[in-house]
Order: structure tokens, then C-alpha cells, then sequence
């Protein structure tokens, strides 16, 4: 048999081989996938993830015990939680500094996977018996690259909320790396091994993806059984399942927490809306579909629409036809090539948490999905190219190493393009309706873009393409509700906000935008009805707490209003507008302190409100603080330089500061802003009665 020489002395001046390759990977990973940086927030999760939730924005004992919580979402990811509460530290609510996290996780991904494939394919008898260590190397790097550059990994990249998918698959190869080393020495194994153990812990801190890594384990166990008799003496099945144990607790508790979660925010679809048969059928079509785009990764969607699934329907047959014919060669083939299996086992059992047998979510499949199941292909391509080296030679390997890199060209323009789908919410839903014009989900979402763009007509013009593709869908009657309300159109309005809740009379956020308009017409009686069947329907509703409690305090229920602010608190303590008003209501029964502090929650929350400042400054300065109301007015007009009210009420403290000229300019400033302000005319007036001019 040939081997691939003349490479294992190569190095790049002082750098070794085993230095500049993982770097090079990092390097033109980073490069390809920068164009992520210029990309914004869309309306796909990230409108309700950013700003994070209160307890993300700070990395105090409180937010640290919250996110670790078994109630912090619909997801145990406290990990992705810190990540995001260190981004926000940083970067505020700049999108940059989220896309910048993603790619440097996916980057660290890349580098992870060029190690594990290295001491993967170390671990094969005939890679460590034959081959060059450089081929293996250059080997790897290659197929890492292949995925890496994938334009299949950009959903996991670009969507600011998907970053739990790569920062959990990279504690999932750091744990195979781990356990790989583990098969070492006696006297190392159960050093690597708890290692391995606790880099599994942190991957299921990151997320439920990497559930299924016992099970990997033991594919590992079954593909390279000298390798494990050489390290432990343990090859036998027992001994192998008793080792996993830890593994397994674990992942039933990850298992119990994300079903527990999601089991409470409603997330899962029931077997009676999507039966067996449908799931079992689903994910056969998964199982081809992630295939099919591995190997020709065009028409690429941010959301495949779940339908009805027909279990007898050409597409779902042809699946299991081709999932049936991979199987039986890849176990007919397992003694000429193992390693067929072994990758065909590993993408199996990675994609079975995704492929719906336990349906959460609106997509039939997902790009992202493919993140942790296509680090199989990767190894298998790595272990071709180096075979390829060992059995045909040097030149025969460069020309395939050569092709290759042609074939990561392709792949990076594809990605490079693919990128640009997400850098707003009018690309991506615009590609949605590309591929299925008729989705009245994509058109509402492009609208609910367009409308926050001010493009009403054109908003408009979607929502109602939406209702003529489904006329009974809840959720575009009340966004084109809102829409209509925002224009002045409230009898318009009314009649979608009804049509919403004749669709689905449980629609709390329809009854909370119905009070609303009801509200400004002068229908109290009937506002506070839809309150609270908003609140009969979602008691812990935000809004619709905080909503209700203004419409009282119009009526002078002063202490229904107080106790609507606290519970619409209680449901969301970083509501700012909540702690707002109720801190205005406390300060006018003269509770100083509770309105202090509740004025500095609401500011805390929301750095930049302007009003918030205002009344905060307003209750400072009446303590005589006059320095810390100054600051506060100051703040409170460096977001909103137009705020008549607050140049009036800075104007007053520095005049009792001594700083008149300055008070004058205030007062001055609030008139301009708002000729009818009487009390800066009047302060105005006062000050100039009492000013002398300077020579």
C-alpha cells in the first residue's frame, strides 16, 4: 500500500503545521460568515428577545440564580442567557455585538471540529498505523471547512436568537474530544472522562440540541473497539452502557427541563392536531430533506411551513424510500466500511430530537437542524481525503484536496448570499414568499416589518394577500387591527379585532387591542369588559394589566389603579412604563421613597426613558438634591432633546442653583418647543422680573 509522504516536515517558517491549520480554519470561517456584522435584528424571535428580558441585562446574584432557573423560558439555556447578558454589558442593544458573539461561537465550533476529526481519524487503525500526520491534518482542515462554510449553518449564525445551537454543539465536540482522549492511558482516563462528563453538562446548559450524546458515545464504542480495548479494557457492551450512566442522568435531566418548560408555555403540538402516523412521516422527510441540502444546498428557506402531512404523498414516500436504501447498504457495507454506519447511525440519532415526533414550533424542518448532525459528513469526508492519500498517492490527494477547494469557493459564495437573507426582516420574509408565495404567516410578519417602517399602504396591502390566502387567521385580523387603529380607523379596527376573536375567542392580545380602541371612542364600560376578558383568558398579561390600570386612574379608582401597575409588575418586572406610572401615583399620596425607587426601576429597564428621568429629577430636586435632579434632567434630554416639560423643570433647579443665564436658555427652550407652556412662561417671567443684566 502507497502512503502520502513528503509532507510531515512541512511548516510555515517558526509556525507549525499543527499551529497555522486551525488557524487558517478560524481565519477564513470569520471572513466568510463577517458579513453577518452588517446585519440587524429581524422579526423572527429576535423582536421578543431583544432588548433580553430584565434579568439578562445584568450579571448581578439575582440574574445569575434567574437564568438557572427552571422558569426562565421556553428553553433551559442558561448558558445562551449569559452570553447574551455579557453582549448586552457590552454592546447595549447594537445588533453587532450579538452577530459578532455568533460567528466567534461558530468560529470556536469550527476549531473544535478540526481537533476532534484529527484525533478521531488518529483513533482509526489504519490512519494511526499508515498514515502521514500532516496529510491527516490538511485532511481535516479541508473537511472541517466543508462544514464550516456550509450555507447550511447560516440560520444558526445570522439569527440572533438561534445561538444555542452552535454555543451547545461546541461543548458537544469538546465532550467527544474529551472522551476520545480518555481512550488514552490507564492513569489519564478518568481525568479526560470527567471532562468529557462535565463538557456535556455545559452543552445541555446551552440548550437540549446535544441530548442525545450517550448515544454517540456508544457509536464510538462500536466503531473503534481496539482503540478502547488499548486504552481501558473495556469493549464490552455492559461495561460501555455502565461508564454512560453519568451521560444518561444527565441527559434525562435536560430532557425533564426543556419538556417542563415548554409543556408550560404551550410550545408542544398535541398528537390529536399532528397523530403518529404525520410524525412518523415527518420525520422520514427530515431525514432526506437535511440530506438532500447537505449535497445541494440551494432554495434555501428561514422557515419551512408545517402542512398537513399526507403520510401517502410522493414526497414523504420517496423519503423513506431513500432513508430505507441508505440504511440497508450502509448495514450491508459494515464490514468493508464501518464507517458508513457509524456516520449514518450518528445523523439518525442527532436528528431525532428535531425530526417532530415530539412537534413544537411551526416548521416541518429547519437549516439550523443540520448543525450537529452534519459534523458526521465532516469526519467521513476527512477520513476519504487522508485514505485517499495512503492508497493513490501525493499527486492524486492534491488534485483531490484542489477540487475540494474549488467546492469551498462555491460554498462560500452561496453562504456569502445566503447571509444577506437575514439582515432584515424584509429580506427574510421576502425570501419566504419566494418559495411559498401563499404563507399568510411570511406576508403578516412582512407586513408587521413594513408597517414599523411606516410603509402603512404597502403593510396594508400584505395583510390582506395574507387573508385572502386564510381569512380565519387570528393573527393577521389583529395586526391589521393595530394598523387600522394607528390610522385613526377605530371602527375598522373593531370590526378586524372581532373578526380576530371570532377565529379564536381565547385571544388575549386581540381583547387587550379591542379595549384599547374602545377606550379612545369613550367606551369605558365596554374597555374594561375586554380587559378583563384579556385577563380572564392570560392572567399574568402585561399589558393589559398596565393598560387597565391608566383607564382607571381616568376614573379616579385610584387604588384598583395602583394594584393593576403592581400586578402588570409582578407578570414583568422590567416594565418600565408600569413602575413609571406607579411611581407617579405613590409620589402624588406622598410616598417619596416608593416612588424614588420606582422611578429608578423604571429607568433601570430603560436607560434611555426620557420621562421616567423627568419625574425622577422632579422628586430629587423637591428633596432639595439639586445636583441629582440636574443630572437627571440632563439625561432625560439627552434622549429627547425636544422635551418641553424637561428644559422647564432643569431651568427651575438651576435657577435655584444661582445659574440663572442657564435657567433663562431652559425656559427659553421649553416656550420654543411648546409656545403654550405656561408654567416656563411663567417661570420665565419670574426670573427676568428679579434679573439684573451684566455689563
Amino acid at each position: 500500500m502507497r502512503q502520502l509522504r513528503g509532507l510531515k516536515s512541512l511548516s510555515f517558517g517558526r509556525l507549525r503545521i499543527e499551529t497555522v491549520l486551525p488557524l487558517a480554519v478560524a481565519l477564513i470561517t470569520f471572513l466568510v460568515f463577517s458579513g453577518v456584522l452588517r446585519n440587524g435584528f429581524v422579526n423572527w424571535d429576535d423582536n421578543v428577545n431583544f432588548p433580553p428580558d430584565y434579568h439578562c441585562r445584568s450579571l448581578g446574584w439575582v440574574n445569575l440564580r434567574w437564568m438557572f432557573a427552571l422558569s426562565s423560558g421556553v428553553t433551559y439555556d442558561p448558558l445562551v442567557m449569559l452570553l447574551v447578558a455579557l453582549t448586552y454589558a457590552i454592546w447595549g442593544m447594537n445588533p453587532l455585538g450579538y452577530h459578532l458573539a455568533g460567528i466567534m461561537v461558530h468560529v470556536a465550533v469550527a476549531v473544535a471540529l478540526y481537533h476532534t476529526t484529527v484525533c478521531l481519524l488518529r483513533s482509526t487503525a489504519l490512519i494511526r498505523d499508515n498514515g502521514s500526520e500532516a496529510a491527516l491534518r490538511w485532511s481535516a482542515a479541508v473537511a472541517t471547512l466543508l462544514f464550516a462554510l456550509h450555507p447550511l449553518r447560516v440560520e444558526a449564525v445570522a439569527w440572533a436568537s438561534g445561538q444555542h445551537h452552535a454555543l451547545s454543539s461546541l461543548f458537544f465536540l469538546i465532550s467527544i474530544w474529551s472522551y476520545l482522549k480518555s481512550r488514552g492511558p490507564q492513569e489519564t482516563h478518568r481525568r479526560w472522562l470527567r471532562a468529557s462528563l462535565i463538557s456535556y453538562a455545559l452543552c445541555l446548559l446551552s440548550g437540549p440540541v446535544g441530548v442525545t450524546l450517550p448515544v454517540v458515545l456508544l457509536i464510538l464504542d462500536a466503531y473503534l473497539p481496539k482503540c478502547l480495548d488499548a486504552g481501558t479494557g473495556k469493549s464490552d457492551l455492559w461495561a460501555n452502557l455502565r461508564e454512560k450512566t453519568p451521560f444518561f442522568i444527565i441527559a434525562a435531566m435536560g430532557c425533564l427541563a426543556t419538556m417542563k418548560m415548554r409543556a408550560e408555555h404551550g410550545h408542544f403540538v398535541t398528537l390529536a392536531q399532528h397523530g403518529v402516523a404525520q410524525r412518523l412521516a415527518q420525520a422520514l422527510f427530515g431525514l432526506a430533506f437535511y440530506l438532500r441540502k447537505t449535497l445541494a444546498p440551494w432554495g434555501l428557506s428561514p422557515l419551512y411551513p408545517l402542512p398537513r402531512v399526507d403520510v401517502l404523498a410522493g414526497p414523504i414516500l420517496l423519503s423513506g424510500s431513500i432513508v430505507a436504501a441508505i440504511t440497508v447498504v450502509a448495514l450491508a457495507a459494515r464490514r468493508r466500511w464501518p464507517s458508513g454506519l457509524a456516520v449514518w447511525s450518528y445523523y439518525i440519532v442527532t436528528l431525532t430530537p428535531v425530526l417532530g415526533f415530539t412537534q413544537f414550533g411551526l416548521q416541518i424542518v429547519a437549516d439550523r437542524y443540520t448543525y450537529l448532525s452534519s459534523f458526521g459528513f465532516s469526519v467521513l469526508a476527512a477520513g476519504a481525503l487522508a485514505r485517499l492519500g495512503q492508497e493513490s498517492g501525493r499527486r492524486a490527494w492534491r488534485n483531490a484536496v484542489v477540487i475540494a477547494g474549488m467546492f469551498l469557493g462555491a460554498l462560500s459564495c452561496m453562504t456569502w448570499r445566503e447571509i444577506k437573507v437575514w439582515r432584515d426582516p424584509e429580506n427574510l420574509w421576502g425570501r419566504v414568499l419566494a418559495l411559498y408565495p401563499d404563507y399568510a404567516l411570511a406576508h403578516n410578519n412582512l407586513a408587521v416589518a413594513l408597517a414599523a417602517e411606516g410603509k402603512i399602504d404597502e403593510a396594508i396591502r400584505h395583510y390582506n394577500l395574507a387573508l385572502k390566502t386564510n381569512p380565519d387567521i387570528g393573527l393577521v385580523h389583529n395586526d391589521l387591527g393595530v394598523v387600522l387603529a394607528e390610522r385613526g380607523q377605530f371602527d375598522e379596527a373593531i370590526r378586524h379585532y372581532n373578526l380576530a376573536l371570532k377565529a379564536q375567542p381565547d385571544y388575549a392580545e386581540a381583547h387587550n387591542n379591542l379595549a384599547l380602541v374602545l377606550a379612545k371612542q369613550g367606551k369605558t364600560d365596554e374597555a374594561v369588559a375586554q380587559y378583563n376578558l384579556a385577563l380572564q383568558e392570560f392572567p399574568d398579561y402585561p399589558e393589559a394589566h398596565y393598560n387597565l390600570g391608566e383607564l382607571l386612574a381616568k376614573q379616579g379608582k385610584v387604588v384598583e389603579e395602583i394594584r393593576q401597575f403592581e400586578l402588570a409588575i409582578r407578570a414583568r418586572s422590567d416594565y418600565a412604563e408600569a413602575h413609571n406610572n406607579l411611581g407617579i401615583v405613590l409620589y402624588e399620596q406622598g410616598k417619596i421613597n416608593e416612588a424614588a425607587l420606582h422611578f429608578d426601576l423604571a429607568i433601570r429597564a430603560r436607560p434611555d426613558y426620557a420621562e421616567a428621568h423627568n419625574n425622577l429629577g422632579g422628586l430629587l430636586g423637591g428633596q432639595g438634591r439639586i445636583d441629582e435632579a440636574i443630572l437627571q434632567f440632563d439625561l432625560a434630554l439627552k434622549t429627547r432633546p425636544d422635551y418641553a416639560d424637561a428644559h422647564n423643570n432643569l431651568g427651575g433647579v438651576l435657577a435655584r442653583k444661582g445659574k440663572k443665564d442657564e435657567a433663562i436658555r431652559h425656559f427659553r427652550r421649553a416656550i420654543e418647543i411648546d409656545p403654550g407652556h405656561a408654567a416656563a412662561r411663567g417661570n420665565l417671567a419670574l426670573l427676568l422680573k428679579e434679573f439684573k443684566p451684566h455689563r
